[in-house]
């Protein structure tokens, strides 16, 4: 039978069929359909994308082939597409197959492409061998051109591929045709058979390692009472001693019975055989005594016994154990107990920080918080005396307030702080607290400058505040001012200098301070109203008015310009001023206070401005002045800030304050002129300039003569004698004239 006519019976055939029989073979064959592509999509793995937009262009450059679409995935979440590349999560072979369609952009080109596959195995992708394909592009016939590649490998899961295309010869740019480049991947290892029965149970494998040690359960209720055991056997007789023992330790009286005969123990003793070694035994002649006198070492106070001792114990290199905390003065007690006792000397009942290296200070501007904590793991200081130990952080926060604030601990685990403390507070905090530091907060501007008051612990409190009080900070080495450079003004160099390492001490503080260069600048302090301010102007240690304008003098707490070509000062302070993390003292400039028409006259204002700030307006107490420099601004000058640094007339480059005594706390005054209360009249002894104060009485620079007759060449005369005296001289002229006439 041939195929036309196998076919026409099979028309034949359901042609004679009635309706209802034709819909059931219908669904019958679509059935069968159905459960062949169900069968190849559950037994055969297979995976296929293509690129549905083309369009990319590549010359002599290798490109990626854009894949974007899947057309077909029935591998159960083992295939993923990402960004042009294909990852295969199962091991296998497969078969893969690449088609790479391309054309050219121009109309009379001709030339070539290769296609291969590249493949990441985790570390980066390589070509796979035998993978090449070659497409010729002829634009003048026929532009497109398809090459497609088939490959049998192995795949390890993992593994990644990609499709890759670079122009092989002539010279167009060729361009990928949508819908016309795809990869496809068929498993090859075979057609998955039915689940097979439940294998026999193989043998039990190792034990694991055992697993932590779960929470400990909830405590059971307590059973009952069991029933009371059995009584013991009978004790040994209290008057028969034991049986000497070669090998036994015998401690001090210690009763031993050896061949009927009794003996004590006049030290600890082993081996010592007792009726030959006197030195070690004593023969007792009434043992019942001696356990008698035994028995008198306890008495029975209350319901409990007690051991009566008349004589010292000797304890024989033994310890006393679980011995409770004494309540009474004399009970004895424990090393604890005895450690746990904060130490106090009361003759300094000092107070300070054993070792400041071990204390972190810092400061927060934002939260306006001073925090000490442990450098490392703690801390100790002493407070009226009490040693402390410190392992956690102490702070102490201040309010929102303008002004010069001291830091201090006044009880274990707190910080208080006093605002613009009197000096008769400053001496109470140095004597009973323990000083931590300073703050000067410019609550305008939210900026604070700490100041580091870390004292040890080895200075009694009465010689900190001597040494406060008579001596303060004290010049050690270094500071020198230095690069000058005295010119004309046209040059920056020409206003500029630096400032060498320097060592001052603070009583028990040394302070070392950086040196800084002379085009760094330092920080310029000046007062805005009565309020202090800091500012940098920079590389220069001096303030302009403004831009473009000469410099500027603090005048009573607001900023004037220098009148041109006249002098103005900047003095350079050493300070425990320190960053807010606690580090590096440093040196600040301080704005001249004054103007002067003169050098002359601008050399003598160092002195006055000088004691002035350091007696009176600055709102810090452990500084030390290094030097004045003068300095002269004009209109002409050509530097930045039309100024110049000018010698003094002796020749100096600056006024220097390493050698004197001025200082905020302790020290001296280094110009008369600068003391306070000059106008109270507070020395009687001396006449005054207003002419209102009288003589008292008459001596060698005084005189109340009529006669004149001391005809003394320095003594003042009283206005009375002299009345009297020229009184009678011209009676006695006119009686002569008289006489005469």
């Amino acid at each position: 039978m041939g195929t036309a006519e196998l076919g026409q019976n099979i028309l034949d055939a359901m042609t004679a069929l009635s309706d209802a029989d034709k819909a059931n073979r219908t669904k019958a064959m679509i059935t069968m359909g159905d459960e062949i592509e169900d069968f190849f999509l559950t037994y055969i793995t297979a995976y296929d994308v293509y690129d549905d937009t083309g369009g990319q262009t590549f010359t002599d450059t290798p490109i990626t082939l854009n894949l974007d679409k899947v057309r077909k995935d029935s591998g159960n979440s083992i295939f993923t597409l990402n960004a042009d590349t294909v990852q295969i999560d199962n091991n296998g072979v497969y078969l893969i197959l690449i088609r790479v369609s391309i054309t050219s952009d121009t109309s009379d080109g001709q030339s070539s492409a290769v296609v291969y596959l590249e493949r990441d195995s985790g570390g980066g992708f390589t070509e796979i061998d035998g993978t090449k394909g070659f497409i010729f592009s002829d634009a003048v016939a026929i532009g497109e051109g398809t090459c497609t590649i088939p490959i049998i490998m192995n795949i390890v899961s993992g593994e990644i591929f990609r499709i890759r295309i670079v122009r092989e010869s002539g010279d167009d740019t060729l361009v990928t045709i949508a819908d016309g480049s795809s990869l496809s991947f068929f498993s090859l290892t075979g057609v998955r058979g039915e689940i097979g029965a439940t294998g026999a149970t193989g043998t039990t494998g190792a034990t694991g390692t055992k697993g932590d040690t779960g929470a400990k359960g909830t405590t059971g209720n307590t059973g009952d009472t069991g029933a009371s055991g059995i009584n013991g056997t009978d004790g040994t007789d209290g008057l028969t001693s034991i049986v000497w023992v070669i090998d036994y330790t015998y401690l001090l009286n210690n009763i031993v019975n050896y061949n009927g005969a009794f003996y004590k123990a006049l030290v600890e003793t082993v081996g010592d055989q007792p009726n030959i070694s006197p030195l070690f035994w004593e023969v007792i002649s009434d043992v019942t005594q001696a356990y008698v006198d035994n028995q008198n070492l306890w008495e029975t106070d209350g319901g409990e016994e007690q051991l009566k001792i008349a004589n010292e114990i000797d304890m024989q290199s033994k310890n006393i154990i679980n011995v409770l905390d004494p309540t009474a003065n004399q009970h004895a007690s424990t090393r604890k107990y005895v450690d746990t006792i904060p130490v106090q000397r009361a003759e300094w009942l000092q107070n300070g920080f054993v070792d400041a290296s071990d204390v972190s200070l810092s400061w927060d501007d934002a939260s306006r918080i001073v925090t000490i904590q442990p450098a490392v793991t703690s801390f100790d200081y002493f407070l009226d005396g009490i040693r402390y130990t410190e392992n956690s952080s102490i702070i102490e926060t201040i309010a929102d307030e303008e002004g010069y604030w001291i830091f201090y601990i006044d009880a274990e685990n707190s910080i208080a702080s006093i605002k613009n403390p009197s000096n008769i507070q400053v001496a109470n905090t140095i004597e009973n607290e323990c000083y931590v530091a300073a703050v000067y907060w410019d609550a305008t501007n939210n900026d604070g400058r700490l100041m580091y008051e870390l004292h040890g612990s080895r200075m009694s409190p009465a010689t900190h505040l001597h040494l406060h009080n008579h001596i303060g900070s004290v010049y050690e080495s270094g500071m020198a001012l230095s690069d000058f450079v005295i010119s004309d003004g046209t040059d920056n160099e020409d206003a500029q200098f630096s400032i060498a390492y320097g060592h001052f001490n603070d009583e028990d503080i040394e302070n070392e301070l950086s040196a800084i260069t002379k085009t760094t600048g330092l920080e310029i302090w000046y007062l805005d109203g009565a309020n202090w301010r800091w500012t940098t102007q920079a590389g220069f240690s001096v303030l302009l008015f403004g831009v473009g304008d000469r410099l500027a003098w603090n005048n009573g707490g607001a900023q004037t310009e220098v009148t041109d070509n006249q002098f103005v000062l900047c003095h350079v302070f050493a300070t425990n001023v320190i960053a807010d993390n606690g580090t590096s003292p440093k040196y600040i400039a301080i704005q001249g206070q004054n103007k002067y028409s003169t050098k002359k006259l601008a050399r003598a204002g160092a002195e006055t401005e000088i004691n002035t700030l350091v007696f009176g307006v600055l709102p810090l107490q452990e500084i030390m002045p290094v030097g004045t420099i003068i300095f002269q601004t004009k209109e002409t000058y050509g530097n930045d800030v039309k100024a110049k640094i000018v010698q003094t007339d002796a020749g100096n480059n600056y006024v220097d304050w390493r050698a004197s005594n001025i200082k905020a706390s302790g020290g001296s005054i280094a110009d008369h002129g600068a003391m306070a209360g000059l106008a109270d009249d507070t020395h009687r002894q001396y006449l005054l300039a207003d002419g209102t104060r009288v003589f008292t009485g008459t001596g060698a620079g005084f005189k109340d003569e009529d006669s004149m007759a001391s005809d003394s060449a320095v003594a003042v005369a009283s206005q009375q004698s002299i009345k009297k005296y020229t009184d009678d001289q011209v009676a006695t002229a006119i009686g002569l004239a008289l006489a005469l006439s």
